[in-house]
């Protein structure tokens, strides 16, 4: 039964992306500066995860200890089989838990990584200029090199006999 009410507690856990009730003031209001959200915020996902992982760890050790290997009556085979049950949908509830809230925590890294993306987009830039830039000044230095060619033949051309 503590099973049961511990899972479905978890299932009502807040939502990641809002701060925890605690976090707000008497009034009802924000605290004063962003930094203690942001800790009361982060000290609530740390209690969230640590309560998921209690009861996996929990749910594990209660299917060892219940799946022993003895003589046992119809009835306790049934008692055991529904314990195993309640047991695995506490384990499933965590798992399933842990898993949105890995998942908020990607989404929330994706979306609030601009920096680093646009410090990458601005390094990628500066990396295709500077080779476009290489390749202006090759095209410049076999632009020179061509006409220096062209010349040198033109004037052979020009000062042979075999001119017609």
């Amino acid at each position: 039964m503590a099973t049961t009410s511990t899972a479905a507690a978890a299932s009502n856990a807040p939502p990641l992306a809002q701060p925890p009730a605690s976090s707000l003031t008497p009034g009802g209001q924000q605290p004063a500066t962003s930094l203690e959200l942001l800790s009361e915020l982060e000290e609530s996902r740390h209690r969230r995860l640590d309560n998921e992982l209690d009861q996996l760890a929990d749910g594990f050790a209660e299917i060892i200890r219940t799946a022993s290997v003895t003589n046992k009556d119809k009835f306790q085979l049934a008692e055991e089989g529904f314990a195993l049950e309640t047991r695995a949908t506490s384990i499933l509830f965590a798992a399933e838990s842990l898993m949105s809230m890995v998942s908020e925590l990607k989404r929330t890294f994706v979306l609030n990584e601009t920096q680093s993306i646009a410090s990458m987009a601005a390094q990628r830039i500066a990396t295709l200029q500077q080779e476009q830039q290489q390749m202006r000044d090759t095209t410049r230095q076999m632009v020179a090199e061509l006409d220096v060619l062209l010349q040198n033949m033109e004037h052979l051309y020009f000062s042979t006999p075999y001119r017609r």
